[in-house]
């Protein structure tokens, strides 16, 4: 599944007909800039989100939700913002991660926080 990052990226993903794209915290990051260390905030991420969705008119789209951006709390904010950013055609996918979130493609692995996880519901 091809990445973007702002609403061009996402239109050219679905003019070439892909069914579907992911807005990547890395791609997004970069963008703006900055490395894939948790520096994007909730906020960023979330009007990146609302931009890109409200471009695409066939294809659905998924998010990067780092970890939710805090505690489960966080977590069902940054799942109902996403949603809300997309209708019923936006997903965030929130891997299972401490804080912060460091890009495992940069960092190595990351390590899951069992308890927090599972206040999630994750």
């Amino acid at each position: 599944m091809p990445c973007c990052h702002d609403a061009m990226s996402a239109k050219l993903v679905e003019a070439a007909g892909f069914p579907l794209t992911f807005v990547s915290g890395f791609a997004t990051s970069a963008a703006h800039g900055l490395p894939d260390a948790g520096l994007l905030s909730f906020g960023e991420m979330s009007a990146a989100m609302r931009t890109i969705t409200s471009s695409l008119s066939t294809i659905p789209c998924m998010g990067d939700g780092d970890t939710g951006y805090g505690n489960a709390v966080n977590a069902k904010r940054t799942v109902s913002e996403y949603a809300r950013a997309g209708d019923s055609h936006t997903a965030p996918i929130l891997p299972t991660c401490h804080m912060p979130v460091f890009s495992q493609g940069i960092t190595g692995k990351c390590l899951p926080q069992f308890d927090e996880q599972a206040s999630r519901g994750l």
